[in-house]
Order: structure tokens, then sequence, then C-alpha cells
């Protein structure tokens, strides 16, 4: 018996924790999606960088370490297999961020279905619009997700312990 309550609270405890961590990356990844569209906001304002030659940049830039679609979108340029259709490709590569919602994936997917195809005062105001909208859901993920995940915690944790109870 001693066991099993062990376990239950053990696996509880990892439940929780999982829960919480799961919020955390989502956050950091928001972080880093704002940070990545700042950062093409700049290249395209005073470097007047090709759309190419920012993904390249950012492939190889670390900071960006979570947002695992930028290396396979430059490897598509490169190959000449996507050049100016951004969201296509966005689409396949997007699916293996696991850390974003799905309403994130559609504003970065519409995001990249912009950038290239107007002028640069053009995509410079895109950065802009997405930088904000991307700014709203990081205040509002970090209000209600780590509120909830740390409640369904709680729940959870206390459920385990309730079990144990009753177990005795």
């Amino acid at each position: 018996k001693l066991f099993l309550i062990i376990f239950i609270v053990i696996i509880s405890l990892a439940l929780a924790v999982n829960c919480i961590q799961q919020s955390k990356n989502h956050i950091k990844c928001i972080k880093q999606i704002v940070l990545m569209i700042e950062n093409i906001e700049i290249l395209l304002s005073f470097n007047k960088m090709t759309i190419q030659n920012i993904f390249k940049h950012l492939s190889e830039n670390e900071t960006y370490s979570m947002l695992k679609f930028i290396k396979p979108i430059y490897n598509n340029m490169v190959s000449g297999t996507d050049k100016y259709i951004l969201g296509n490709v966005n689409l396949l590569c997007l699916n293996n961020t696991y850390y974003l919602k799905k309403d994130d994936k559609d504003n970065l997917k519409n995001f990249f279905n912009i950038l290239g195809k107007s002028d640069l005062k053009g995509q410079i105001s895109n950065c802009v619009l997405y930088k904000e909208i991307f700014k709203k859901s990081l205040d509002e993920i970090e209000k209600t997700e780590m509120l909830q995940c740390k409640s369904v915690g709680i729940l959870i944790i206390g459920i385990g312990f309730l079990i144990s109870i009753l177990l005795l």
C-alpha cells in the first residue's frame, strides 16, 4: 500500500510539473517570436536585406532555438522550393512547433504570408502589426495560462493526496 501511495503522489507531482513546464515553454516560444519579428523589422529597416538573407541570419542565430520552423523555411528558400510563398512552407513547419497554440500558428502563418509580398514600407508595417499582436497574446498568456496551470497543478496534487489518504 505504501508503495502505491508514494507512486500516486509522484505521478500527480509529475503531471503538475509537466503542466507548468508546458506553459513556461509556450511563453518562452512567444517571446522568441516577438524577438524574431523585431529582428526582421530591424533587418528590413536598416539593412534592407532580402527575405532569404533574413532567414539565413535567423537560422544561424541561437536566440531562436525554440522556433524550429526557421531552418526548414530557409532550407526551402535555398533549394528553390519556395522563395515567395512562405505561408505554405510555414504551415508544414509550424505543425512541428509543439509549444504554439492554434491561434499562435495562425497569426504566424498570416505574418509570413504577407512577408516579402509588398514594398519595404508595407513589410515593416506588417512587422509592427504582428509584433503588437504577439505582445498582446503574450500578456494574456502570462496572466491567464500560468494561473490556470498552477490551479490545475494544485488540483492534481490534491487529488493525488486525496487518493493516497483514501488508500490508507
